[in-house]
């Protein structure tokens, strides 16, 4: 789609290493010394397919290609192309099981007309158009009207969705139901821990490594503590951990009455005799009185995706609070039980409940996505990116023109996960409680006009290690993203352009959130964009410290103008905070600055 946050400042991006800099963040230089167990830090430098290293696939990767066209998919002829794609995609199927390379379903340039869901039953698949405004798939109904009736599609489910065939598939007719099978399940092998570990360690000892082979992805479950220490550890071990008053009023979906134990996903690395070896570190302490074992994902799609084209919906109605939580469903793209997944060069308009959904997900990319709409009354909507039960997500590259009722949503006990390098024309960070853990937000510009969900018995609206890290809210508010008494053990630095708000919670006390460089008239860290940093560290890469903008020195008239007429920016106390350029490039220009002096 575009080649995001180009720079329009006149000069170009140094990168040098981190000890020649003399005004390198204190944070960063903490962590960098301690980058796996870091206590309020989280290391999001797994995030991504394939833990985020090398290349997402593409149809020239040597994998086999099935082309719609071939079953009567027939781009801009004005007929329903639905069979015929979903012919495509089960002659796919066949191809993907015996080609090691895998196969891509390939759509020519042109739009497809689509009447109905689209599922992705099988590995190695992928879906692939000709180019981001090249493709285009309308779909012309909604997920109520050609799948099912249901009154959670706003916030499950997607008009094209990867998902093993026993949890969703095709439906007779437009039934009603009462529930979904998208959540992680687990099965054998399994095996117990022969000892405790903690945070940053990355390896473990069990009974019984024997069942378990390198490349294994596998759960590191935990009892969820009667005496809450298993609560309070994944709140921080601290002051605002231990003097937070759980109780089932407001607590009720995290207590171990109704959740029993906790999950993490981890890949193994190598096994000698009992002890295994883990790419990544532990996200949190096993420790033995929690019952600490490794437990095997089931019924799970790998190495999947979908990249460059358009997703349009024939949306007619205006998205109000009067059907939040009951839309029809002109959902995008939906991921459930995905491990190694991606999204990248993929245009959305005019979705209502939400347009990437990714539940029970790892180690998925989202790159260089954009969400609108096709006309101002058609913006509002319920959320954009949907993060939730999920680790090691990576959204990057990303704008949000359109008006969502929340935003950047990050919850239900995901970890590891990030969103990096975006442009939010509305929304807000939506952390949507049952408890989201050791997650980040980096390098983002946000209009901050949205709300945070969840349920009022889903427990504190955050756990701890969270980071919100060079985030500029462009004069709009400070709500969730610059308080930091909600941010247990958490981590503000370069949070900019509004007043920080204290960090003594009235009900929990002290955060201890370390927070650095950020208040109204704070400038941006460095390094800029904490993800970046964290996997240059881990690949031993010199880390960019390129100077960033800061609030003090901007005109009172800027405005970050979007095609389609939406804009950010306002005269705020005689201060903006627009001091670049964002040129999209391939795009053309999404979004243009205007500083008046």
């Amino acid at each position: 789609m575009h080649a995001l946050f180009a720079r329009a400042l006149g000069f170009g991006l140094a990168t040098v290493a981190l000890s020649g800099a003399s005004q390198v963040s204190p944070a960063w230089q903490s962590y960098a010394a301690n980058p796996d167990a870091h206590p309020t830090i989280p290391n999001v430098a797994y995030a991504g397919y394939n833990s985020g290293i090398g290349p997402l696939p593409t149809v020239n990767d040597g994998r086999a290609i099935v082309n719609v066209s071939t079953f009567g998919a027939v781009a801009g002829d004005a007929n329903d192309d639905t069979q015929a794609i979903r012919d495509a995609l089960a002659a796919a199927r066949g191809f993907a099981t015996i080609d090691p390379d895998g196969v891509a379903v390939v759509f020519d340039a042109g739009e497809y007309i689509v009447s109905g869901p689209l599922f992705v039953h099988s590995s190695n698949t992928i879906l692939a158009g000709a180019g981001q405004q090249q493709t285009t798939l309308r779909f012309t109904e909604s997920l109520t009207s050609s799948h099912a009736e249901y009154t959670s599609w706003g916030f499950s489910g997607g008009m094209i969705w990867f998902v093993a065939e026993d949890r969703e598939t095709y439906r007779q007719g437009v039934p009603t139901i009462t529930g979904l099978d998208v959540f992680w399940s687990t099965g054998s092998p399994s095996s117990g821990f022969a000892a405790g570990a903690q945070l940053g360690d990355r390896s473990v000892t069990v009974s019984n490594a024997g069942q378990f082979a390198p490349g294994d992805y596998v759960f590191v479950q935990m009892d969820n503590a009667t005496d809450l220490s298993t609560l309070r550890h994944l709140f921080g071990d601290g002051v605002w951990a231990n003097t937070y008053p759980f109780n089932p009023v407001m607590d009720g979906k995290i207590l171990p009455q109704s959740r029993s134990v906790f999950r993490s996903v981890h890949r193994i690395e190598s096994i000698a005799g009992n002890t295994v070896m883990f790419e990544e570190p532990l996200k949190h302490d096993a420790r033995v009185e929690w019952n600490p074992q490794l437990r095997t994902p089931q019924r799970v799609l790998r190495n999947v995706g979908i990249r460059d084209m358009t997703l349009r919906f024939d949306r007619s109605y205006e998205w109000t609070i009067s059907v939040h939580n009951d839309e029809p469903g002109y959902n995008g793209v939906c991921m459930n039980a995905v491990i190694n997944g991606f999204i990248e060069n993929v245009s959305f308009r005019n979705t209502d409940g939400l347009a990437v959904n990714l539940n029970s997900t790892k180690h998925v990319t989202v790159r260089n996505t954009d969400i609108g709409a096709d006309s101002a009354a058609l913006r509002p909507m319920h959320h954009a990116y949907v993060i939730a039960n999920s680790f090691d997500v990576l959204v990057q590259d990303f704008v949000i023109d359109a008006r969502p009722l929340h935003g950047l949503y990050m919850g239900n006990v995901s970890m590891g996960c990030v969103y990096s390098r975006g442009v939010v024309a509305d929304g807000t960070f939506d952390y949507h409680k049952i408890l989201p853990y050791s997650n980040a937000y980096t390098e983002i510009m946000i209009n901050n006009s949205g709300s945070a969900g969840g349920a009022s018995d889903s427990g504190p609206r955050m756990g701890a290690r969270h980071a919100h890290w060079n985030i500029d809210t462009l004069n709009s508010s400070g709500t969730i993203i610059a308080q930091p008494d909600i941010m247990p053990k958490g981590t503000l630095v370069g949070v900019r352009c509004v007043p920080l708000g204290p960090t003594v919670n009235p009900i929990a006390g002290e955060s201890e959130a370390l927070i650095e460089n950020s208040g109204r008239f704070a400038s941006a860290p460095i390094p800029g964009n904490l993800h970046d940093a964290q996997v240059a560290l881990r690949l031993g890469q010199p880390i960019d410290i390129t100077p960033g903008d800061s609030c003090n020195n901007c005109g009172p008239d800027a405005v970050y103008v979007f095609a389609g007429a939406s804009q950010i920016g306002q005269d705020l106390d005689g201060q903006d905070n627009w001091v670049l350029a964002r040129d999209f490039s391939g795009f053309g220009t999404i979004a243009t600055l205007s500083v008046d002096n």
